[in-house]
């Protein structure tokens, strides 16, 4: 089990859907977009909900190992879908650019 901290909360879920949005979230981040993924989480009494995260640039988003409370959460279908879109991103270095608002620091737009 690992677990998807985020500044909003800590999300307990399967290693394989833990990787996969740290994945897409990285992907996402070298091209200056972002996105939300649905996934499967484990609650403080162990039951399976779901949340919806945003990912990619500028997102605070991290995947640490968690000590399991129980059963692997997986979702195959969800591990698939994220993993098909981190992959898209992944091919398309074009889409990898500066934003278009991108200042130094301390630089002024006046």
């Amino acid at each position: 089990m690992k677990q998807i901290v985020t500044p909003f909360g800590t999300f307990l879920t399967g290693d394989l859907v833990a990787e996969a949005v740290h994945r897409y979230s990285l992907a996402l981040s070298w091209t200056y977009e972002c996105d939300f993924v649905d996934i499967p989480y484990l609650d403080a009494q162990d039951r399976l909900r779901r949340v919806q995260l945003r990912v990619g640039w500028l997102v605070d988003l991290d995947v640490v190992p968690a000590l399991s409370r129980g059963a692997e959460v997986v979702e195959e279908t969800t591990v698939t879908d994220i993993l098909k879109q981190a992959a898209w991103v992944e091919r398309h270095p074009a889409l990898r650019s500066a934003p278009a608002n991108d200042l130094t620091y301390g630089e002024s737009s006046v």
